[in-house]
């Protein structure tokens, strides 16, 4: 499950274009995305414990497997779903 957040202290710029179909959202970090569409809204918003792990640990989220972790950078994921 991704965490989105916007990366920023108080002055960070939205993004422009967001499109998170297909991603499984755990949270949604508010005016992280400039038109914040309906269904932005049916996310649950992060707590900020959580944006805390994702700006201060190296690792984004976490992908467990049957035999290994995987760890994956969120900004990554967002970047590759933007293109």
């Amino acid at each position: 499950k991704a965490i989105i957040i916007n990366f920023g202290w108080n002055d960070t710029k939205p993004l422009k274009e967001c499109n998170f179909s297909g991603v499984n959202v755990l949270c949604y970090q508010n005016r992280t995305c400039e038109k914040e569409d309906d269904y932005l809204k049916n996310y649950r918003e992060c707590t900020q414990q959580e944006i805390d792990s994702v700006r201060f640990n190296s690792a984004g989220f976490l992908v467990k497997t049957s035999s290994f972790k995987l760890y994956y950078l969120l900004l990554g994921l967002i970047l590759i779903f933007l293109l």
